[in-house]
C-alpha cells in the first residue's frame, strides 16, 4: 500500500506542478496570495503545494517519513503505527 500511496502522491504533485495554469483557471485565484504576495503568486502557490506534494510523498514511499516520525512515538503513543 505504501508504494501504491507514494506514487499516486508524486503523480498529484507532478500534476499540480506540470498543470497549474489550468489548475489556476479552473478554481480561481488564491486571495491571500494574490493580496500579500503579489500578482500572479496563485500560481507559484500551487506550484510550491505541488513541489511539498511531491518531496512528501517520496519520503513516504522511501520510508523517511518513519525515520523522522520515531522519536515522538512515546509522546503520541497510540496515534502512530510501529
Amino acid at each position: 500500500m505504501r508504494y501504491f500511496l507514494g506514487i499516486l502522491g508524486v503523480i498529484v504533485g507532478m500534476l499540480l506542478v506540470w498543470k497549474t495554469y489550468a489548475l489556476a483557471q479552473i478554481f480561481g485565484s488564491i486571495p491571500w496570495a494574490e493580496r500579500n504576495l503579489g500578482s500572479g503568486s496563485t500560481y507559484v502557490v500551487i506550484k510550491l503545494i505541488g513541489l511539498v506534494f511531491v518531496v512528501l510523498s517520496l519520503m513516504y514511499l522511501f520510508g523517511i517519513v518513519d525515520i523522522l516520525v520515531f522519536p515522538f512515538r512515546g509522546v503520541f503513543g497510540g496515534l502512530v503505527p510501529r
